[in-house]
């Protein structure tokens, strides 16, 4: 466990193992109430009503007395004895370790704290947070009875998991002890053991590892669920997946030589996955031939769906990071500067289908309830929000038009899928679609010092810069049995040569100037024939990338 109950200071170092060996083997299963928050077996954080702290626990039984409320009979790791718990007494373990710089006043916090030495270690205890002092890194909290405990034992812990009250479910009514498939796991609807649920990076649900079958969390940057994986088959541990030839989807669309599907061949590490705003190195104006690309540049992540984002977690990571408007429903109005954007759910995709009619309200949930969240009224609300005047508080939005939404855009590009900048959520609000089912919009409005690509200031830019749709590299595919048309090599040497060449700023010359410890590298940057800004980038990428980690330098 991440975290240890501590306290007494003469325990023998091997007393956790002893301890274990106490546990009885065959756990009592009788009177199990299928409706309860946590079963019999599992391990829980439990309020001792003398100390008032909290201390980690196994339930053994489960049951209810003469007024049927549920009773945990529970047993401390460290403790003999069992103990009859209320279920208010006992919750998830708090395994979620928070950084001093994401402490805020106001909130909540399970820290470490001796009542009689404060110097010296003691029990785990519920801190209010009421002030910090970031210089002798400090902070000064509310526990039980007394108000001023100065912490600086920065061990500080968070229960996991989403804040189910600030979650709007309408079929559990936000009850953490009531199973509901729609606000916990997918499969059997449970909330408990969320240390072991995953969430699938396409549609944002969560599941069970044991309700897949699997052994353990898989260990990628991306998983997607039954519902939206396409060749990515869930296996058990030990098994065998299928093959891309055992499969037959019988379809003759054309995926462009596989160039569109093929898995991602690099992945974006200058930012998190979920890091709000703009993309060190990427600029207004820059265009990919596929999304798969635009997921590589860690721009918007996701491959298929239009939203990016989470509402579950810590606050500060909930929101949307990015969307991509590719005029997918009837209802997007898109001026510019400012769109209205409708959001995800309410078709059946069935089958691994990838669209469909809409078939039934939308609600405010996963991706729909993200891109509330980016909008700065608090708390997210199932009527709606409008910020009003204070718009630009809300979280950066990233927003990648693709050239589909042409058909209902003339601010679309001609071809691929190109970066128009950051926009921040106005409002958002529920309404009835042109297909007579309710679904909810949402304006964004553009806040991007750059300017707009369709501005006359934007496409000089791109001019000046040399930015074009950026192809995937055909090489790639060269290995995979593919074949490629024949090409004019000397009309496309002619075309290479009336390209010109890149004529990168001052401020860039300056600074590669002043960095002589990396001459030779720079030289070696130099030296090639680069026709924009995006074929510099991918020159100091490759020349200054780190051998040994594969990253760049950073600081």
């Amino acid at each position: 466990m991440p975290r240890q109950v501590l306290g007494e200071q003469d325990k023998k170092e091997n007393s956790q193992e002893k301890e274990k060996e106490k546990v009885p083997a065959v756990l009592e299963d009788t009177d199990v109430v299928e409706q309860s928050g946590w079963k019999v077996g599992a391990f829980v954080d439990a309020l001792c009503s003398k100390t008032g702290a909290w201390f980690l626990a196994q339930v053994l039984k489960v049951s209810k007395d003469e007024n049927s409320k549920t009773v945990y009979t529970i047993k401390y790791t460290e403790y003999e004895g069992e103990v009859d718990l209320e279920e208010s007494m006992i919750r998830d373990i708090a395994t979620v370790k928070v950084d001093f710089n994401d402490i805020k006043i106001g909130e909540t916090y399970i820290v470490n704290y001796n009542m009689e030495h404060p110097d010296k270690l003691g029990f785990w205890y519920d801190a209010k947070v009421a002030g910090i002092k970031k210089v002798s890194k400090t902070i000064i909290c509310s526990i039980r009875d007394q108000d001023k405990c100065i912490i600086t034992n920065l061990e500080i812990y968070k229960v996991p998991g989403p804040d189910f009250s600030e979650m709007d479910c309408d079929k559990c009514l936000k009850n953490p002890a009531r199973k509901c498939v729609q606000c916990g796991c997918r499969k059997c609807g449970g909330k408990h053991d969320e240390a072991n649920i995953i969430m699938c990076d396409e549609c944002n649900s969560g599941y069970h590892t044991q309700c897949l079958g699997l052994a353990c969390i898989p260990d990628e940057d991306e998983w997607f669920c039954p519902n939206c994986k396409n060749e990515n088959d869930i296996v058990c541990a030990g098994g065998k997946s299928m093959t891309a030839k055992d499969r037959k989807t019988g379809t003759s669309r054309d995926w462009g030589r596989g160039l569109a599907t093929e898995g991602r061949s690099k992945e974006c590490t200058i930012v998190p996955k979920d890091h709000f705003g703009p993309i060190p190195g990427i600029e207004v104006g820059m265009c990919w031939q596929y999304r798969l690309q635009v997921s590589e540049e860690g721009i918007h992540r996701p491959h298929v769906a239009g939203i990016a984002g989470s509402s579950k977690g810590v606050m500060d990571k909930r929101g949307c990071q990015s969307i991509v408007l590719s005029g997918g429903y009837e209802d997007d109005v898109d001026n510019g500067d400012s769109f209205t954007y409708t959001g995800s759910g309410g078709r059946d995709l069935s089958g691994n289908k990838r669209t469909a009619e809409q078939s039934k309200d939308q609600a405010l949930d996963r991706s729909n309830e993200a891109i509330a969240y980016s909008c700065m009224v608090r708390p997210v609300s199932s009527k709606g929000g409008d910020a009003g005047e204070r718009w630009r508080e809300g979280k950066p939005v990233r927003v990648v038009r693709a050239y589909k939404a042409k058909k209902h855009s003339t601010f679309a590009p001609e071809e691929g899928f190109r970066y128009d900048g950051i926009y921040k959520v106005k409002r958002y609000w529920q309404a009835k679609g042109q297909s007579n089912f309710k679904v909810w919009r949402y304006e964004f409005i553009r806040d991007d010092p750059s300017p707009a690509p369709w501005t006359d200031e934007g496409k000089a830019i791109i001019e000046r810069e040399g930015y074009v749709c950026i192809k995937k590299n055909p090489e790639q595919a060269e290995g995979k049995g593919t074949k490629r048309k024949a090409s004019n090599d000397e009309g496309e040497e002619e075309v290479v040569k009336k390209r010109k060449l890149y004529d990168m700023s001052d401020e860039w010359k300056t600074l590669i100037a002043a960095d002589t410890r990396n001459k030779k590298m720079w030289d070696q940057v130099l030296e090639k024939e680069m026709f924009s800004r995006t074929d510099l980038l991918n020159q100091v990428k490759e020349t200054l990338t780190c051998q040994i980690c594969y990253e760049l330098p950073n600081q």
